[in-house]
């Protein structure tokens, strides 16, 4: 099940995202490819948002490696791999926790897929060259 997506501006990417949050379930790996301004964030923040976060403020884990959330209606972590090293290094960010009980979020997740489950739900963005609004997606592991 994979799907081609376009995206004409920032409101139909959160639409999207708010569509796919009320299908996920705990266990769910959500692996978010593209390069950097692509509308892995976005999708991300949104996912939050979208399960109940009381936080007005979701920064990027670009630095701090994840940013957990509890509040929402399944927990959540969301993960930017892009700093790791190694692979192993995602054992340290409590990914066990989250594989069982929770959501993981992971951009970045080319460095670690040899510990990321095969069933993984993947959005990769390719950025359009005729419009830098435009985002272009392929989905899969899940029906929209």
């Amino acid at each position: 099940m994979t799907k081609q997506v376009i995206f004409n501006n920032q409101t139909e990417t959160e639409d999207f995202a708010k569509a796919l949050a009320l299908k996920l379930k705990p266990g769910n790996v959500i692996r978010l490819l593209g390069p950097l301004g692509s509308g892995k964030s976005v999708i991300a923040r949104t996912i939050i948002k979208a399960l109940g976060t009381k936080e007005k403020h979701i920064p990027s884990p670009t630095y701090t490696l994840v940013q957990a959330y509890d509040d929402t209606t399944t927990p959540i972590a969301h993960m930017d791999l892009y700093r790791l090293d190694d692979a192993d290094e995602i054992f340290d960010l409590d990914i066990e926790y989250y594989l069982e009980n929770g959501i993981l979020l992971v951009e970045w997740p080319q460095i670690a897929d040899i510990h990321l489950p095969k069933n993984c739900i993947t959005i990769e963005f390719e950025p359009s060259t005729e419009d830098s609004d435009i985002r272009k997606a392929t989905v899969s592991g899940i029906e929209i």
